[in-house]
């Protein structure tokens, strides 16, 4: 490997951390995006998206990143979020290698499943578990709202990621 092929290989994944850091500054900051009090969780599909374009390892580096970004924005237990989207975007990445072909509709499904994963294990363990009174009020007023938003704006990181990997991939083989 020659030394502009590793220049652009850390040019590459400082894009993404950046991006992601970004994201998690949008998600965490601006009020904008709130709908009924309901926030979209923008890592989660951004992690997907991601994986879904590179190989299992890096969709599982990335997920940890976006995971660990979502514990420090969301206040529940550190790293949490950051096991839920390691397993998950490696399952995404590897889904897309071996058994699905990359377009929107996999996105769709696997931002699906992850979010809903994500959704109902943080219901189980932060509400359920604890027998909190009116936790099937937020299941239905939060958590679900929450997962529905965030699968909105799924579309714009897939089309993003599918750019970016396109880019790159291209500048890599000069």
């Amino acid at each position: 490997m020659t030394f502009q092929t590793k220049l652009r290989l850390v040019f590459k994944w400082t894009v993404y951390v950046v991006l992601f850091l970004l994201i998690y500054v949008f998600q965490t900051s601006v009020p904008l995006i709130e709908v009924f009090s309901i926030k979209p969780m923008l890592l989660v599909p951004a992690a997907v998206c991601l994986a879904i374009h590179e190989n299992e390892f890096a969709g599982g580096i990335m997920g940890v990143f976006a995971g660990l970004l979502c514990d420090l924005g969301g206040g529940e237990l550190f790293g949490f979020n950051a096991l839920i989207l390691l397993v998950c975007c490696v399952a995404s990445s590897m889904v897309v290698q071996y058994l699905m072909k990359p377009n929107l509709f996999t996105a769709l499904v696997l931002g699906a499943g992850t979010l809903l994963i994500r959704g109902m294990l943080d219901y189980l363990f932060f509400y359920v578990m604890w027998n909190y009174e009116g936790s099937a009020h937020i299941l239905v007023r939060y958590i679900l709202p929450t997962i529905l938003y965030s699968l909105i704006v799924l579309p714009l990181f897939y089309l993003l990621f599918k750019k970016l990997k396109r880019s790159f991939d291209g500048a890599l083989e000069e």
